[in-house]
């Protein structure tokens, strides 16, 4: 994977956006969601999959130090900023972290504050 540019994590989240793009009911709505890592990449492919309506991270890490890995990842974003990135659409997030107010932030500026299910 190294040698296309690619983790085996960048590889999960086009695996996932290719299933759900290439669904056979072109007009049907997703939630998705996912524990820990798998939370994460849940989350970024529904950064590039528009029918994924509804997405929930449980105990997700609070940085890309921790996982999932993509390349050079952290030179633009972390993970509370790529889940700030989610607004407007529904995000329920299962996570205690502080860093994860950023990702609240990003919601109240979207004025989509009332979408993020922090418990």
């Amino acid at each position: 994977m190294a040698l296309l540019g690619r983790t085996i994590d960048s590889g999960r989240v086009w695996d996932a956006m290719a299933f759900i793009g290439g669904s056979a009911r072109p007009r049907t709505t997703w939630k998705v969601a996912g524990r820990e890592q798998a939370g994460v990449l849940a989350a970024y492919a529904a950064l590039f999959e528009e029918s994924i309506k509804e997405i929930t991270c449980i105990d997700p890490p609070a940085s890309h130090d921790s996982g999932p890995y993509f390349l050079s990842v952290m030179r633009t974003l972390d993970i509370p900023d790529a889940l700030g990135l989610l607004a407007p659409r529904p995000l329920t997030l299962r996570a205690t972290a502080k860093a994860f107010d950023k990702t609240a932030a990003y919601y109240r500026a979207a004025d989509a504050e009332a979408k993020l299910s922090r418990q």
